[in-house]
């Protein structure tokens, strides 16, 4: 028999899936975008991101992940629930990181930019059947390259960085430790 906190957890859960087609009928919309931190842009980029995107994906996420959850536990299968329990974990220590500084959460979502260039270089490696696929992913990687190379630099496996102490500029990479400081 499931205990009370259990059946607390799935009734939160259900009320928030409840308002999914609420506000679809309500039409209520995220924002486009919304101008970025000041230091993760260079001077003279217009610094647009869509921060709203990005939150409500990481949500999505976890209520996802938590409909999973149930599904398991419901059937008895905890220990395959166990696993996707540090999903959700993560993706909650992540999405309160990142909501605690605007410029962390901006360069979260530009880190997606570094994900259009591997993706363009992967499409070059290995579709050289459908050159016109190749050219869109190369066309798109190019319109982001430049703001990619500018924030991040050469390292496309690092998107966290710190926040220089007079707000001024981007320094050094964030460690595990940084995150929980």
């Amino acid at each position: 028999m499931p205990s009370e906190d259990y059946e607390r957890a799935c009734a939160i859960h259900d009320r928030i899936t409840g308002l999914y087609p609420k506000v679809l009928v309500a039409k209520v919309y995220r924002r486009k975008h919304t101008k970025g931190h000041r230091a993760v842009f260079p001077p003279g980029h217009p610094g647009w991101v869509d921060r709203d995107l990005t939150v409500l994906a990481l949500i999505t996420k976890a209520s996802t992940t938590h409909t999973a959850i149930r599904v398991l536990t419901d059937a008895r299968l905890a220990n395959d629930a166990n696993s996707l329990y540090r999903t959700i974990l993560e993706n909650v220590i992540l999405l309160e990181w990142l909501l605690r500084e605007s410029y962390r959460l901006d360069l979260y979502v530009l880190s997606d930019e570094l994900l259009v260039t591997r993706i363009a270089e992967a499409t070059a490696r290995h579709y050289d059947d459908r050159p016109q696929f190749k050219q869109k992913a190369a066309e798109r990687a190019k319109a982001s390259s430049s703001l990619v190379k500018s924030v991040f630099g050469e390292k496309l496996h690092k998107w966290a960085k710190k926040l220089s102490p007079d707000l001024s500029g981007l320094e050094g990479d964030v460690s595990v430790a940084d995150i929980f400081n």
